[in-house]
């Protein structure tokens, strides 16, 4: 009992993901499916959630531990189609003009300051898979990003803080990182950047660590659609590649997300098939029909 968690819980044996039946799980997830297309109406982009954590693995909450649980969720923005939308989203009356505004003194402030990549790094919040290609863009390109993450970030606290979910914003987790269907962004340019970090002799160093939770993150639980079409762009994308690369590339996933969501646990037959053991199950398991391309494409 000495070393027991408050409010500890054992995830379901037999499902990756399980959302547990009582009230607070169930307007959390709810909340967030209707804040997802709020978000995506309001900003006129892609945007995509994914969840992790306890509220994705069948925790139970009460009006006790409910407080005490966080929401780990990560808010995919579509950074390509931001850019196409900039004009509207970030010109006088757009909705992300003072956010924008804001950020973009704070960049080039830091900018003249000549503020070391490290600082510049922790003030985003960003993991170096995302931040790195971010610093590589132009500064107002790189504010206008950080404004849409900032305002989506605090709707989605908002939200959960106005509803009926026991949430503490003390307790929350709400991670946002960029997203598209090609280039750095992408999951397959995500997974490219991991195999350039230098080898570490077998020791998973911090900068390999970040980029199997940011992969993984491409494959949580998905909440309210939205990243069905960005798994289903890189699986596409392997299963015209080398063989013997793509196979390897999609264990370094399949690795990726059992490390995050299951760490330290024997997965049993059930659960094994949920984490899609090759390339050709993973096709199967993500609905990637290579015969009739067209099926699909919807997100």
């Amino acid at each position: 009992m000495g070393g027991e968690k408050p409010f500890s819980y054992e995830p379901p044996p037999e499902k990756r993901f399980a959302v547990s039946p009582d009230a607070y799980s169930r307007e959390r997830v709810r909340v967030l499916t209707e804040t997802r297309k709020e978000l995506e109406q309001e900003f006129g982009i892609p945007i995509a959630f994914s969840l992790f954590g306890s509220l994705s693995k069948g925790k139970q909450l009460t009006e006790e531990s409910a407080p005490e649980s966080d929401v780990d969720l990560t808010l995919f923005l579509d950074i390509d189609a931001l850019e196409q939308n900039a004009a509207r989203l970030f010109s006088a009356g757009g909705p992300l003009e003072s956010a924008y505004v804001t950020i973009l003194r704070e960049e080039k402030m830091f900018a003249a300051m000549q503020m070391s990549p490290r600082e510049h790094w922790e003030r985003t919040g960003l993991p170096l898979s995302a931040y790195t290609p971010l610093l590589q863009q132009d500064v107002p390109t790189r504010a206008r990003w950080l404004s849409a993450k900032r305002v989506a970030c605090a709707k989605v606290e908002e939200r959960l803080m106005e509803a009926e979910t026991g949430y503490d914003d003390i307790a929350s987790d709400v991670y946002a990182l960029p997203i598209a269907m090609t280039g750095p962004h992408s999951v397959a340019g995500v997974l490219e950047k991991m195999f350039l970090l230098p080898p570490r002799g077998g020791v998973v160093s911090r900068e390999m660590r970040a980029f199997q939770n940011h992969i993984a993150r491409f494959f949580h639980l998905e909440v309210g659609g939205g990243l069905k079409k960005y798994r289903q762009a890189f699986l596409r994308e392997l299963a015209l590649a080398d063989p013997a690369h793509a196979e390897q590339q999609w264990q370094i996933v399949r690795k990726a997300m059992e490390e995050t969501e299951r760490p330290k646990t024997q997965l049993g037959d059930a659960l094994q098939t949920q984490y899609p053991e090759t390339l050709h199950d993973a096709l199967a398991y993500y609905g990637v029909d290579l015969a009739n391309r067209e099926s699909d494409k919807a997100a």
